[in-house]
């Protein structure tokens, strides 16, 4: 830690619009909340959210943001002291436009642009003349370039080495956004993966380095790009020269917790730590305790490195609600304003914030949840969203006999499902019991305590539900209990998550939180 923490100067949030999509009023809703807690940046991830325009307009979807809404939550933001900083993907992430027929051809998967097809640089150009259009007081633009899985067998790629095909990409990208008087920020797992690409961005683009599980905890595993992790000696001679020495504490066993950050630094990059508080392996209703320790972590080590800052990144592909992700973005807060806050301090700020008294045993209350639910998930899972489809990042939903061979998991005289969710029932009951301690003072302070009512509400009827699925059969009555329960959850989720999100969007919560289960149990009426 430096002797004088003088503070990060970006403090920002990932505003996620894939998926399940905030409306309008609720992205302003959060964006004030986010200042008053001390953020000062929005990362602002359209996706097919942006209204898009002219040869781009079918790429836009029905609940797309108009033009006067991205104009009023940009004025919101400048009015709050809040920097936005559009994300346009320039490679990877690109499902949302390579399912449309038009631009299909451009891509070597279904997600990803060849880099060599000039059409691929023409399209990012116009999309972010688009976006930089209605943001034109950004400083940064994110251009992604993260999990770009190009395809072996690209015709017009042919055998070119990876790094020969990214690097003169990204540098093509970033000048474009460098020409109009912004300055790009990079995703840093591709440049990490193949380090002979640094030298063609340095200087041009801030890299934003991305760690959603480490923690700093005895046994955590942070992340290393490109390598294997448990063999060093297998590494490439540039990674052993370069990123090696600043990996390890004990090799090959202890890793340093977000490692990258100092090697960018010492490289002459500007750097962004990026955590998260939602991300693959959550639950709808309880998100990974890690969250919480991930974004602390972060911010500690990226006030020790001198970084540029932090923002903390939300999936919305996930399906947590917002309110549900808040002991991450209330700790890193608490941090951001002074690096040595213990854990224990910021879970009291966590509950001082979300429930009115500064309890830090009910700031541990949503880890309570989340990890009894991780442990039920990893037996019968009917809590995690996307799991067919990590590269389209869109939220699928998948059916029972789908998600069982995705996850190799049998439910059909499966013992070990009751216990695991006899397990959650029991977290259920004890979260309940600190939630009882809360003393909300306002009406965002009661629609928090509700909506983790609910949310303990859901791992009970999951509890007393996934045991039955073991059965060669459902009993009728206990078909038509649940059927009510899982009626009364979906009315409560309506009234507490709907008017938030757009309708679009809640189609497809509403049959992974409720129908795909209510369908479940209504062959055995």
């Amino acid at each position: 830690m430096p002797t004088e923490y003088r503070g990060l100067p970006l403090r920002g949030v990932h505003f996620d619009l894939k998926a399940h999509t905030m409306r309008p009023s609720m992205m302003m809703e959060t964006a004030r909340d986010m200042a008053r807690l001390g953020y000062n940046t929005i990362l602002l991830e359209y996706q097919d959210k942006f209204p898009f325009s002219g040869a781009l307009a079918d790429i836009a979807s029905p609940d797309a943001m108009t033009p006067g809404e991205v104009a009023a939550f940009d004025a919101l933001c400048r009015e709050l002291g809040l920097r936005v900083i559009p994300l346009v993907q320039c490679l990877g992430h690109m499902h949302f436009v390579l399912r449309r027929p038009r631009f299909s051809s451009l891509g070597e998967t279904n997600d990803v642009l060849c880099p060599s097809d000039a059409r691929s640089f023409s399209l990012f150009c116009e999309m972010a003349r688009q976006i930089m259009a209605l943001h034109p007081s950004c400083d940064y633009v994110h251009i992604g370039g993260d999990e770009c899985r190009l395809s072996p067998d690209c015709p017009r790629c042919g055998d070119a080495p990876k790094a020969a095909l990214l690097a003169p990409y990204y540098e093509k990208c970033a000048d474009f956004i460098l020409s109009h008087g912004k300055k790009p920020i990079l995703w840093g797992d591709m440049l990490l993966a193949h380090p002979e690409t640094l030298d063609r961005v340095r200087g041009k683009a801030v890299v934003m380095d991305w760690d959603y599980w480490t923690t700093g905890r005895p046994g955590c595993r942070s992340i290393v790009w490109g390598c294997d992790a448990a063999d060093p000696e297998s590494w490439s001679d540039l990674h052993k020269r370069l990123i090696r020495p600043y990996i390890f504490s004990c090799e090959p066993y202890l890793r340093r917790p977000f490692p990258y950050l100092r090697f960018l630094r010492d490289q002459g990059f500007e750097v962004i730590a990026a955590p998260a508080v939602r991300c693959a392996g959550d639950s709808h209703f309880a998100p990974m305790s890690l969250h919480a320790g991930n974004c602390r972590e972060a911010v500690r080590r990226a006030a020790s490195a001198n970084a540029l800052g932090v923002i903390v990144t939300s999936w919305a592909a996930r399906r947590g609600p917002w309110a549900l992700t808040e002991n991450g973005l209330v700790s890193a807060a608490a941090l951001m304003k002074n690096p040595g806050l213990s854990d224990e301090e910021a879970d009291a700020a966590y509950a001082q914030d979300s429930f009115g008294v500064a309890d830090p045993a009910l700031g541990h209350m949503p880890a309570i949840l989340a990890d009894a639910a991780a442990k039920a998930a990893a037996v019968c899972d009917l809590c995690v969203v996307g799991i067919l489809h990590p590269n389209e990042d869109i939220g699928e939903v998948e059916p029972y006999e789908v998600r069982q061979r995705v996850r190799g998991q049998v439910w059909r005289g499966n013992d070990a499902i009751a216990p695991a969710y006899a397990a959650l029932a029991e977290a259920a009951g004890e979260a309940e019991a600190l939630l009882s301690r809360a003393r909300p003072a306002d009406d965002r302070q009661r629609y928090r305590v509700e909506l983790w009512r609910w949310s303990i509400g859901t791992a009970r009827v999951m509890a007393d539900y996934a045991p039955l699925l073991a059965l060669d059969a459902i009993p009728r009555d206990a078909a038509a209990s649940l059927l009510a329960r899982f009626e009364a959850l979906r009315e409560t989720g309506d009234r507490l998550i709907a008017p938030r999100y757009t309708a679009e969007s809640m189609k497809n919560d509403d049959y992974f939180r409720y129908g795909m289960h209510m369908e479940h149990l209504r062959k055995f009426l």
